[in-house]
């Protein structure tokens, strides 16, 4: 069986972005409380970090594209809160698994949301592709930041903005 290792130039423009975002981390929040906790482990009662948050995986959601780069040609991981409290959040993973999150946390006005590791012996496709996640909670409050954490990597997520393509004529 011969090996094909062609490269799509959408694979890899997608890929190229994911990595200069993946480059920009920030490190970790200071602190947070397991999802769905009351503020589990702090010595104060703080009402934000009893809301529960649930994450779920939205094909139809609209791409986002990072604030601040024009057209809908590149988008990248990013984040935005929508009027309703929902936190949309778009990463790039592999088609097969589809990427699913461990975890939801909140403290500070950091989202923090936990990626579940695949299984070593999992087999996966070598593609990068954007997922919508769409993750909300209760009276949600105002997040302030985004940060993913993939196994022993750790990225805030930059702010992004719905995308608007352009009509074909």
């Amino acid at each position: 069986m011969k090996f094909d290792a062609r490269i799509t130039r959408r694979s890899l423009i997608a890929a190229a972005a994911t990595l200069l975002l993946a480059g920009c981390g920030a490190g970790g929040p200071a602190g947070s409380a397991p999802s769905g906790s009351a503020g589990a482990g702090s010595a104060h009662s703080d009402p934000v970090a009893a809301v529960a948050w649930e994450a779920a995986l939205d094909p139809e959601a609209p791409f986002m594209n990072v604030a601040g780069q024009d057209g809908a040609a590149m988008p990248g991981e990013c984040w935005m809160q929508h009027e309703d409290g929902t936190v949309q959040v778009q990463v790039a993973g592999s088609s097969i698994p589809e990427p699913a999150v461990e975890s939801v946390e909140f403290a500070d006005g950091v989202l923090t949301l936990t990626m579940a590791q695949p299984d070593e012996d999992t087999p996966a496709t070598m593609d990068f592709v954007l997922h919508q996640f769409m993750v909300s909670g209760t009276d949600a409050p105002k997040v302030a930041a985004v940060v993913l954490v993939r196994g022993e990597e750790t990225v805030e997520l930059p702010a992004g903005e719905l995308a608007e393509l352009e009509a074909v004529e």
